[in-house]
């Protein structure tokens, strides 16, 4: 008989459910953070100009908090700057944001902002969100 580590069958697909406790360290306090937030706004940002690994460990943190009730933005202030990165955020619908450059959005809105693949020093607006108060929640 398989333990927990079984793979797991339906009619439509296949899963694999990983034998891992959850119980303690980042993925414990990543999801006590969310479990705390459950019905808030979050502001993710990422590098000004994302490549893929921003691009997609930021939306997989958007749907992550979601299954916790914790609505994401997430923004980038360059530009999306390679041919596989614009087709990345087209073909998928990635929800990521071009930061505004002339009107500033309201922050007010956001609990806290969550660095997702940068630690801030190749984001532009990391002085703005810190300047709003909005608290630094996680750096991923």
């Amino acid at each position: 008989m398989a333990s927990q580590d079984a793979l797991l069958k339906s009619s439509n697909h296949t899963s694999y459910r990983p034998n891992v406790d959850f119980s303690d360290g980042p993925a414990a306090s990543l999801r006590h953070l969310l479990i705390t937030h459950a019905g808030s706004r979050q502001l993710v940002l990422i590098q000004d100009f994302p490549d893929p690994d921003a691009l997609s460990s930021a939306w997989a943190y958007q749907l992550i908090a979601a299954t916790y009730d914790v609505d994401c933005d997430i923004f980038y202030s360059g530009t999306l700057s390679h041919q596989e990165n614009i087709a990345l955020v087209k073909l998928t619908n990635l929800p990521a944001k071009r930061w505004p450059s002339k009107k500033k959005p309201d922050l007010s809105q956001y609990a806290g902002y969550v660095l997702v693949d940068t630690q801030g020093t190749t984001s532009q607006l990391l002085e703005q969100v810190n300047t709003a108060g909005v608290p630094l929640l996680v750096v991923i």
